[in-house]
């Protein structure tokens, strides 16, 4: 009589336990997740750019931007960001570091906007630097001190040192990685799809 009367106790235990969490969780409000923003913002120690000249259609894709959106003369470029020109051009001024200029239909990124590690990444078009950064186009890698114009319409990218020097670096189909120095008034061409180069010194 009295195993079953400790069972019967031990049952009405379990069932008063179950009972309390149950109206516990039915207490607490259901979650619902809420829509938001998130954004990055650039390192402290990076410099910003400023569109000083631009003519014809010239846009930005900012970091807060889904797409590309038409630019401000005079605007801020952020570590990060883009600008493309559609029938225009734009000159971007790097604060004290250099200039960037835009032809018409051409497309950078700016990849890192440190001081001593400037980055860009040059996508379409032609573009006239005149800075001391690397430069990705397409697969090739160029490290310019001094003035240089590339070219990019894939395949090709075509690349001529104006003043200065220049190194190029390509890693090929064989996964080996080439690299030639290059001087004023040298020029390369850079075949992306064989990864091959021809230049001209």
């Amino acid at each position: 009589m009295r195993f079953l009367i400790g069972v019967g106790t031990i049952f009405l235990g379990l069932i008063g336990i179950l009972l309390f969490r149950y109206i516990q969780i039915r207490s607490v409000p259901s979650f619902t997740p809420q829509p938001s923003t998130f954004t990055l913002q650039p390192p402290a120690q990076a410099i910003t750019a400023t569109l000083s000249q631009s003519t014809g259609v010239v846009e930005q894709f900012t970091r807060q931007a889904d797409d590309y959106q038409e630019a401000t003369p005079g605007g801020i470029i952020h570590h990060g960001e883009s600008i493309a020109t559609k029938r225009g051009a734009a000159t971007i001024t790097l604060a004290n570091l250099g200039i960037v200029s835009l032809r018409d239909d051409a497309e950078i990124s700016f990849v890192n906007l440190i001081p001593d590690s400037l980055m860009f990444l040059h996508t379409a078009g032609v573009i006239d630097y005149k800075t001391h950064a690397s430069i990705r186009a397409l697969h090739a890698l160029v490290e310019l001190a001094g003035d240089a114009t590339i070219s990019v319409d894939a395949p090709i990218v075509k690349i001529l040192v104006t003043s200065g020097t220049a190194k190029i670096a390509l890693v090929d189909n064989e996964n080996n990685t080439n690299v030639w120095n290059f001087v004023q008034s040298q020029s390369a061409i850079v075949n992306d799809e064989t990864r091959t180069i021809v230049y001209s010194f």
